[in-house]
C-alpha cells in the first residue's frame, strides 16, 4: 500500500510541469463534463461517460499539438489514475464522496487515534520505528510550511516533539496553529526522499487529513478502502 500511494503522489507532482499542466487541463474539462453529483450520483459510471466523450472522442478539443504528444506519451499511466485524479480534483465528486463516509458512520467514534506523544518519544529514544508498514493516526499542530517544487509539507508538534508531514495530497487545511487529525507511514530513514532539508528524525507520510473542529476531510482517493475503515472507528489495515 506505501508504494501504491508513493506512486500516485508521484504522478500528481514529479512527472514534470508538462505532464502537470496537461492532465490538469484535461481533468478540468472532465469535471466540467461531470458537473453537480448528489447522493443517487453513481461516481465510477459518470467518470467513465465523460472519459468517453471528453478524452476518446474531444481529446483533440481540449489540447493544442505539443501538449497531445506529452498526453500520448503518458496515456497509459494517465488511463490508469484518472479515477483517482477526478475525485481528488472535482469539487463535486470530492465533497459528494466525503459526505457519503461522514454520513455512513457514528461520528462519536470516527477516526480514532493510535500514536500521542509518549509514543513518539519512546521511538526517538530508540531510534527506531518497529513497524514502517503500519498505520497510525495522531493529532498535530501546524508550526511552520514549505513548498518544495509544488510539493508542500510542513512541520509539525505532537506534544512538545516536532516531526515533518509530507501530505501525499495537500488537504488545504495545512496553516499555521491549524489542529489537524492525520492518517499515515512514519518514515525515519531516507527522509530526503520526501523533504531536501530535514530538520527533525520523524516524517509522517500523510495520506488523509482530518480538520478536528470542522470534521472536513482530504484523502488521497487509492485510499478509499482505508478511510472507510477510519471512519467506522477502526486505525485502518495498511494493505
Amino acid at each position: 500500500m506505501l508504494k501504491v500511494l508513493i506512486f500516485l503522489a508521484a504522478f500528481y507532482s514529479v512527472k514534470g510541469q508538462d505532464i502537470k499542466s496537461v492532465t490538469e487541463k484535461v481533468a478540468d474539462k472532465m469535471c466540467e463534463c461531470v458537473g453537480d453529483v448528489s447522493a443517487k450520483t453513481d461516481v465510477n459510471l459518470r467518470i467513465n461517460e465523460c472519459y468517453e466523450s471528453e478524452v476518446r472522442a474531444g481529446i483533440h478539443k481540449i489540447l493544442n499539438q505539443e501538449e497531445m504528444l506529452v498526453f500520448v506519451d503518458n496515456i497509459a499511466e494517465f488511463n490508469q489514475k484518472i479515477g483517482a485524479i477526478l475525485k481528488n480534483e472535482c469539487p463535486e465528486i470530492k465533497n459528494e464522496l466525503n459526505k457519503r463516509i461522514l454520513s455512513s458512520y457514528d461520528s462519536r467514534n470516527a477516526f480514532p487515534t493510535n500514536f500521542d506523544t509518549k509514543d513518539l518519544e519512546r521511538i526517538l529514544r530508540n531510534n527506531k520505528i518497529k513497524n514502517q508498514k503500519k498505520l497510525i493516526a495522531t493529532n498535530i499542530k501546524v508550526l511552520s510550511i514549505k513548498n518544495e517544487d509544488g510539493k508542500l509539507n510542513y512541520t509539525a508538534e505532537i506534544g512538545n516533539e516536532k516531526v515533518h508531514v509530507a501530505p501525499l495530497i495537500p488537504s488545504g487545511f495545512e496553516e499555521s496553529n491549524a489542529e489537524l487529525r492525520v492518517l499515515g507511514y512514519l518514515i525515519n530513514r531516507q527522509l530526503k526522499d520526501y523533504i531536501s532539508e530535514p530538520e527533525h528524525k520523524i516524517l509522517i507520510l500523510a495520506l488523509a487529513t482530518l480538520e478536528i473542529e470542522t470534521k472536513q476531510l482530504s484523502y488521497i482517493p487509492s485510499a478509499e478502502k482505508q478511510i472507510e475503515q477510519w471512519a467506522s472507528g477502526k486505525i485502518p489495515d495498511s494493505k
